[in-house]
């Protein structure tokens, strides 16, 4: 089994070096890299290029312009040889065990069309659990489910392989939404496959998301957040016809667990929808299964905004980066 990465890049001088040594130092060398530059401005493109020669695995497609990362995403898609499809953010980090990880999950079930190991965050003191390896298998409901609010799986496609024969035959391409495209991607591929089922294991944490302040959506002004706000819910509201549509049984359920996660962020903002499915919304989201605290949060946060919430974050971060 061989694994794929693709990896979007726009000036990642700072950065891309240090996700390279990762690649590096893997401890399986099964897998083969394909960076697709979009545009960059800077030394991203020199950087990698002169690692070529000693990394023969890793293939530089350079964008004559800046199309974004889903246009990216979608070129790398093109170019892969592997069995499995693995996307990594340019200014994050994955442990030494990232690709043997995947590779234990496919040995547990080579039928999956989806492995998923753990994730963290550089904030996070959460790390790899020193256990007997366990994997368990998830159908269509569960994974979209757990995707939507458990954030071991989480709805972000850093921790996730996919299935390359899946993906041609659904024809699966991430949209060129601005935000929350990672989310519509991994719904329509689950939704699209036949018999779909995933394997996972979240006690192996494999992948860390680099969290600094600027890459954190909602922490800019209220203009910036407001036009947030729109790109977000234009690519929720894909994702809620996509659901609609789809044949999942339960798809009620999966569908009120989007509007959770949709008004756990923006519940602040109904201004930005007709009252009527402000309300159809608010109403899913309380039916969704999650604890009483996250609904009266959700109802404090309606009622008197998250502005203290979103200091408090802002001042954990600066601590944190201190």
């Amino acid at each position: 089994m061989k694994i794929s990465i693709v990896i979007p890049m726009y000036n990642a001088g700072t950065t891309i070096n240090l996700l390279l040594d990762d690649l590096e130092n893997q401890v399986s060398k099964n897998f083969e890299v394909v960076i697709v530059d979009d545009f960059s401005r800077d030394n991203s493109v020199h950087i990698v290029e002169h690692r070529l020669d000693k990394m023969r695995n890793v293939n530089l497609i350079k964008q004559p312009q800046n199309f974004g990362r889903s246009v990216a995403r979608n070129e790398g898609l093109r170019l892969v040889t592997g069995d499995y499809v693995v996307f990594i953010d340019s200014d994050d980090r994955v442990s030494k065990f990232f690709i043997s990880d995947f590779e234990a999950l496919y040995n547990a079930n080579p039928n999956s069309d989806l492995l998923i190991t753990g994730w963290t965050n550089n904030l996070s003191a959460m790390k790899n659990r020193d256990i007997k390896f366990e994997a368990d298998v998830l159908s269509r409901f569960e994974l979209l489910n757990r995707s939507f609010l458990d954030k071991r799986v989480y709805y972000s496609i850093w921790n996730k392989a996919f299935r390359v024969g899946a993906i041609l035959q659904t024809n699966t391409l991430f949209q060129e939404f601005v935000y929350a495209e990672d989310l519509a991607f991994i719904v329509d591929f689950v939704v699209r496959t036949n018999n779909f089922n995933a394997t996972v294991n979240f006690d192996q944490v494999d992948y860390t998301w680099q969290v600094y302040d600027g890459n954190h959506v909602g922490m800019g002004s209220k203009t910036e957040t407001n036009a947030i706000f729109e790109q977000n819910y234009k690519s929720m509201k894909y994702v809620f016809r996509r659901l609609f549509e789809s044949d999942i049984e339960e798809k009620q359920v999966l569908i009120n667990s989007i509007r959770y996660i949709t008004l756990q962020h923006y519940v602040h903002y109904p201004n930005f929808r007709n009252r009527r499915e402000f309300l159809k919304d608010f109403g899913g989201a309380l039916r969704t299964k999650v604890s009483i605290v996250s609904k009266l949060r959700l109802i404090f946060n309606y009622l008197f905004g998250i502005k203290i919430e979103r200091v408090l974050y802002a001042i954990y971060v600066g601590i944190k980066g201190k």
